[in-house]
């Protein structure tokens, strides 16, 4: 039931508001969204390099990444065999480098996804993802009321019945209904429903949105 599920994520939901929020989530945050300002005002967000350099970067970066994340989780083994020894033989808590992990994984999509960007057969899918963009606060809605009916017992009840590849054909399935819901929606429509009625709501009077 709803009931039985809300009381199961109460304490992990309560931590991540929380003492998670404020303890790291707030850094974690506060540093990526700086980070991303930096890039912006670098003008790496405006096709300032080439296809290739972005390839360049990309592949630079996630290989960075990657090995700082292989890092992080073989010291956190150490540290759960024999947590005395760890801190014995090493000077840095085993998360050290973690905030340089998330930076240069984020600049490795990032650097893809301008890369992606330039490729001329693709724009027609780019052309839907912007369509499911316009969309954002419409396609969170639909997204969150088609979720909480699929897993939760006043709905279908499937939650913690699917194993991990089965959850991702059902967000597979999600994102397409949403991109081909979106496309069709701005046919007809300069606005999705709730972000044209957050715009009534906002000038307090009825808006075109033909």
């Amino acid at each position: 039931s709803y009931g039985k599920i809300w009381n199961h994520l109460l304490p992990t939901t309560q931590y991540k508001e929380a003492a998670w929020t404020y303890e790291k989530g707030i850094w974690d945050f506060g540093a990526m969204i700086l980070f991303g300002m930096a890039l912006l005002k670098f003008g790496f967000f405006n096709s300032r390099f080439s296809r290739s350099k972005y390839l360049l970067i990309a592949v630079a970066a996630i290989t960075t990444g990657l090995l700082l994340g292989w890092l992080r989780l073989h010291n956190n083994q150490l540290t759960i065999q024999d947590y005395t020894k760890y801190i014995d033989k090493h000077w840095i808590p085993y998360d050290f480098f973690f905030p340089f992990e998330m930076a240069f994984t984020a600049l490795a999509y990032a650097s893809l996804v301008l890369w992606l960007l330039g490729t001329g057969p693709l724009n027609h899918l780019w052309r839907s993802f912007a369509y499911v963009g316009k969309m954002a606060l419409t396609n969170y809605l639909l997204q969150s009321i088609a979720c909480t009916l699929f897993f939760t017992g006043f709905g279908m009840g499937y939650f913690g019945r699917l194993s991990q590849y089965q959850l991702y054909i059902v967000a597979g399935e999600i994102c397409l209904l949403q991109i081909a819901f979106s496309v069709i929606w701005l046919r007809y429509f300069t606005y999705g429903p709730a972000e044209w009625l957050l715009r009534c709501l906002m000038y307090k009077r009825w808006l075109p949105n033909k």
